[in-house]
């Protein structure tokens, strides 16, 4: 193996640490925050329920999707919720 070959693998390498790294630390240490999408790091969702009432939840995590309307919300208490983003408001509240 010669100079630059040894180069480039360590490059390689060094990559995919990095992204190991912030993969772990998005998923255990920023909570329902992702750094890659920037999305912001919400706890409260109030959502619009089919009967017209509103509810107010307390999130662990939420997910929208790409291309999608949609939005899961899960709450503290494990109950999870998928609707229309145009049914929900998401806030940080402290």
């Amino acid at each position: 193996m010669n100079k630059e070959t040894g180069c480039v693998t360590v490059i390689v390498l060094l990559i995919i640490a990095v992204f190991a790294f912030f993969g772990f630390f998005n998923k255990y240490v920023f909570g329902n925050k992702q750094i890659i999408d920037l999305k912001q790091n919400f706890n409260v969702a109030y959502i619009q329920m089919t009967d017209g009432t509103s509810k107010k939840i307390y999130l662990k995590k939420w997910n929208d999707y790409e291309n999608s309307d949609s939005i899961q919300l899960i709450g503290v208490d494990g109950t999870v919720y998928y609707t229309h983003l145009n049914r929900v408001i998401l806030s940080s509240e402290k």
